[in-house]
C-alpha cells in the first residue's frame, strides 16, 4: 500500500536537532542487479553485474554482526539497475541468505530503482509474487522505489507514459500488503528541459503524484575526476538559480536535512566482493577509492574505517579547506564522508550551494526517508 499524504511524509524532517537521534543505523548497498532494458539520460551504471559479485552469506554475517553491536539495520539497497527489467531479481529475492538478511530487524527496507515506463506487467507481477510470499518476506516490509522520470514525456503529458505509471501505482496502492515509499529520480546532468521547467516538474510530482523528485549523482561512477568536477559545479550553479526564496518550501532537497545519513548512519557499498564506505553527496555514491575501502567485510573493520574517517575529515577540514573548518554544516559533511571525497580529490572549496542550504536551515521543508523506521 502507498500511504495517503506521501509527499508530506517525505518532505518533513524526522528530527529537528541532534538530541532527537535515538539510534545508530547502517545501510548495505548490494551491487548485484544485472542488465537493464532502459537508457536513462545521465546514467553511468555498469549494467553487467552478478550475484557472484557479492557473497550473500558474508553480507548476512556482516549485518548480523553490526546488529549485535547495536546498529539498527535500516535498509538494503539492491542496485544498480532496474529491478523490473534486470535478469536476476528473482534469483536474489529467492536466495535464502537474502531472505534471512531481511529478517534481522523488523524495520529493514528494500530500496531499489524501479522503472514504470514501458513496464513488463507479467514480470512486475512475478516479482511481487515473491515479495508478497510471507514465507519469504514480512508482509508489512517497507519497499522504497526510486522511479526514473522521463522529463520530456512528463512535460508532454504522454498518454502511454502516464498510463504505465498509473497502472503500477494502482497495484502498489491496492494489491500488495507491503508499505511502499516511492519518489521520482532524475540523474544529475545538464538537461535543459529539466532546467527550464524545474518548478513545473516539481509541481507535477507533488500535486499529480503526491511524491517528490530526488537527484541521483550517477556521474561519480565514471571515476573520471574532470567529469565529476564538471557535474558538481554544473549542479551547484543550477541549484543556486533554481531554488529560490519563493519556491524552496515546495522543493524537497535531501542534502538540506542536516541529520539525514549523517553521523548516525554507516552506509556500506558491497561490490565486486569488496566493501567500501559510501559518501553521501546529493545521494549515496559508489566510489572505489582506496581511502574508502574497508579491509575486511566485518563489523569491526567497517566501524573502525568509519570512525577513522571522521577523525581524518576534521583534520583535513581544519588544515586544507578554505572554510569547512568553521562551517555550520561541518558535522553533517563529516558524517556523510563529504570531506573524505574532498580529500580524495584534493579539493579545498565547498562543493555545495551553501546559499541554498541556508534557506532550509529552519528545518521547515526537509527530507525524512527514514521516518517510518523510528
Amino acid at each position: 500500500m502507498i500511504e495517503h499524504g506521501l509527499y508530506k511524509l517525505m518532505s518533513t524532517s524526522e528530527v529537528q536537532d541532534a538530541s532527537q537521534i535515538e539510534s545508530l543505523d547502517f545501510v548495505l548497498n548490494l551491487e548485484v542487479l544485472n542488465k537493464c532494458k532502459h537508457s536513462c539520460l545521465g546514467c553511468f551504471v555498469n549494467r553487467k553485474n552478478s550475484v557472484d559479485d557479492v557473497n550473500l552469506q558474508t553480507a548476512l554475517e556482516l549485518a548480523r554482526d553490526l546488529d549485535s553491536k547495536g546498529y539498527r539495520f535500516r535498509e538494503v539497497i539492491l542496485s544498480p539497475t532496474d529491478i523490473f527489467s534486470c535478469d536476476n531479481a528473482l534469483e536474489i529475492l529467492k536466495d535464502p541468505a537474502f531472505q534471512q538478511l531481511m529478517r534481522i530487524h523488523p524495520k529493514t527496507r528494500i530500496t531499489t530503482t524501479a522503472m514504470f515506463e514501458n513496464l513488463d506487467t507479467a514480470r512486475f507481477l512475478e516479482i511481487f509474487d515473491v515479495l508478497d510470499n510471507p514465507d519469504y518476506f514480512k508482509p508489512d516490509m517497507i519497499l522504497e522505489f526510486l522511479v526514473p522520470m522521463n522529463v520530456q514525456k512528463m512535460l508532454a503529458g504522454d498518454v502511454q507514459y502516464l498510463e504505465d505509471h498509473q497502472r503500477a501505482l494502482t497495484f502498489l496502492k491496492n494489491n500488495t500488503p507491503k508499505i511502499v515509499d516511492w519518489s521520482f529520480v532524475v540523474n544529475v546532468h545538464h538537461d535543459q528541459d529539466f532546467i527550464d521547467n524545474f518548478d513545473e516538474l516539481t509541481r507535477i510530482a507533488r500535486e499529480d503524484f503526491d511524491t517528490i523528485i530526488e537527484f541521483l549523482p550517477s556521474f561519480f561512477r565514471t571515476g573520471k575526476d574532470h567529469l565529476i568536477a564538471d557535474h558538481l559545479e554544473t549542479w551547484k550553479q543550477f541549484l543556486s538559480k533554481a531554488v529560490t526564496d519563493d519556491n524552496y518550501t515546495e522543493v524537497m532537497l535531501t542534502i538540506a536535512d542536516k541529520y539525514h545519513n549523517a553521523q548516525n548512519t554507516l552506509v556500506l557499498n558491497y561490490r565486486k566482493n569488496n566493501l567500501y564506505i559510501s559518501p553521501f553527496i546529493y545521494e549515496q555514491i559508489v566510489h572505489s577509492h582506496p581511502q574508502l575501502k574497508v579491509e575486511e567485510a566485518t563489523a569491526d573493520a567497517a566501524i573502525k574505517r568509519f570512525e577513522d574517517s571522521q577523525v581524518e575529515q576534521y583534520q583535513y577540514a581544519a588544515d586544507k579547506t578554505t572554510e569547512c573548518g568553521s562551517c555550520q554544516y561541518l558535522n553533517t559533511c563529516v558524517g556523510r564522508n563529504v570531506i573524505s571525497f574532498m580529500e580524495m580529490n584534493s579539493l579545498s572549496n565547498c562543493i555545495y550551494p551553501k546559499d541554498v542550504l541556508d534557506r532550509y536551515d529552519d528545518a521547515s521543508a526537509l527530507s525524512a526517508r527514514v521516518a517510518r523506521c523510528g
